[in-house]
């Protein structure tokens, strides 16, 4: 192995480590909502993670990486039940894929109505605080290249996102209490 793939294969192990901490309590959640017992959940999040480690290489960066997971988990879940047949708490095949299937629906209603209830919520925002978030978020800037794009400190930066995440946090609250989302 040289130096450069060393240093792709420490990069794509970066890459990997730093999806799998942001959907981690995604999969959590999935594996929990048909594994009671702890200790089974941790297994199987642990397995997941670690097969999908090993096949880092064949996910397509254009694709959610949550669902590659999910994907990944699913047949985790089933082999573990598998190899746990003989208890008598255990689920029918059938029956975990209507279980996963519902949760996997109802997740993605749950994310199409969270992002519709944002893009109600920004059209409300001034334009200065809209520009804010592309800046931040469309652009990927950081606060000290908004600061000097914007002409101030990085402190009234930090303050202004802070003050915008607060009325869109509220906002979307608001519309999933009075909206809610079966």
């Amino acid at each position: 192995m040289t130096e450069r793939d060393n240093n792709s294969s420490i990069a794509q192990g970066a890459d990997f480590a730093k999806l799998l901490v942001q959907y981690q309590p995604k999969l959590r959640t999935y594996v929990r909502a048909v594994i009671f017992q702890e200790a089974d959940v941790d297994e199987i999040v642990q397995e997941t993670a670690s097969k999908a480690f090993a096949r880092f290489d064949q996910y397509d960066p254009s694709r959610p990486f949550d669902a590659w997971l999910i994907t990944i988990a699913r047949f985790e879940v089933m082999t573990f039940l598998k190899s746990r047949r003989r208890d008598r708490l255990v689920f029918s095949t059938e029956t975990v894929n209507k279980l996963l299937q519902n949760l996997e629906d109802r997740h993605d209603r749950w994310s199409r109505y969270t992002l519709d209830s944002l893009e109600r919520c920004m059209k409300r925002l001034e334009q200065p605080d809209r520009d804010l978030i592309r800046m931040r978020y469309a652009e990927g800037k950081l606060g000290k290249q908004i600061a000097l794009l914007l002409t101030v400190s990085e402190a009234t930066v930090c303050r202004r996102l802070s003050r915008v995440y607060g009325q869109l946090l509220a906002c979307i609250r608001k519309s999933v209490n009075d909206g809610g989302v079966a």
